[in-house]
């Protein structure tokens, strides 16, 4: 089968990396012959053209005219428009589309609202790892302490006050933050007690980072609570310990690995929970993880998933 893949930024873009990029790394592996073309009239001889949260009114007639030809569209959407034309947008190419792709459960329940009629599956973000075999990074130097990592944009920031307050009382913890590099200065000013590290790719697997637990919070607002668990995936390969928001991805992914004691209700709870983990041999839940990440979120098996859910519908 001949796949055209259109994402909306390069290997670079998170989202296009794990949706796309990532997605089609071993497509030989499975007799799929992916291109990436440049215009989109050099898809009209390909079997399925798959297109990562691309929109415009050019993507728009493309697409109108794959369906004439009788060309499967895969429209793939990890991310929820920014307003009511943008919504208007995908809701509309949404529509002309084969079949959609999401990221979450809870995406798919947003747009089976609007979409009651359209084919909606669940594709799992493939491990934002730059190796094909995965594994987990040993962090054998930090296992006696009690310090913590997050990384995100820095205007995520304030939604850990509560924590940071925390930390700023306790000498025992140290908070490492890791956001954009022009943004560290004015929030060392505000928090010197945190220990700030520029982000760059795979910041996580900086073996510098003095940390045994990542926390990881989604926000309780509309948008965030439909995010996925890549994080929270990356955290674990990274040798992290994840202490997650109890949002519906994270709280869905810590049940699967058994491991409902790393999700908080309260940011102020995190210390509580670090503390009883750290008493833990963690070692049965790392190997644990290790074997469900690979069958759930590896390239191969998210590319065997869409392959039977979704080539072959």
């Amino acid at each position: 089968m001949k796949i055209a893949a259109y994402s909306i930024g390069d290997i670079n873009r998170a989202s296009s990396r794990l949706r796309s990029f990532y997605l089609f790394s071993t497509a030989k592996n499975l007799n799929l012959d992916v291109i990436r073309p440049v215009r989109f009239r050099d898809a009209f001889g390909v079997d399925l053209v798959h297109i990562q949260k691309r929109l415009s009114y050019k993507i728009l007639l493309a697409v109108i005219v794959y369906r004439i030809l009788c060309i499967k569209v895969i429209f793939d959407i990890d991310d929820q428009p920014g307003g009511l034309k943008s919504f208007l947008g995908y809701l509309s190419i949404l529509i002309l589309s084969t079949i959609v792709t999401v990221d979450t459960e809870a995406r798919k329940k947003y747009w089976k609202k609007y979409l009651f009629f359209k084919k909606i599956v669940v594709i799992n973000d493939v491990a934002d790892s730059n190796q094909s075999e995965l594994k987990i990074v040993a962090r054998k130097s930090v296992n006696n302490t009690i310090n913590y990592f997050w990384l995100g944009h820095s205007s995520n920031l304030p939604s850990l006050n509560g924590f940071i307050q925390l930390i700023k009382a306790a000498s025992e913890s140290k908070l490492i933050v890791s956001i954009e590099e022009d943004a560290i200065g004015y929030w060392k000013s505000k928090y010197p007690f945190i220990k700030f590290s520029p982000w760059f790719d795979a910041v996580a697997f900086d073996p510098s980072i003095d940390a045994r637990f990542m926390v990881l919070n989604h926000k309780h607002d509309k948008a965030s609570l439909l995010k996925s668990d890549n994080k929270m995936v990356l955290a674990l390969l990274a040798g992290f310990v994840p202490i997650v928001s109890r949002t519906p991805a994270y709280e869905n992914l810590a049940k699967l690995l058994k491991a409902d004691f790393l999700v908080y209700d309260n940011v102020e709870d995190i210390p509580s929970i670090a503390m009883n983990v750290a008493e833990m041999d963690l070692n049965k839940f790392f190997s644990d993880s290790l074997i469900f990440i690979n069958s759930n979120y590896s390239r191969e098996s998210v590319l065997r998933e869409f392959s039977m859910s979704v080539i072959c519908l």
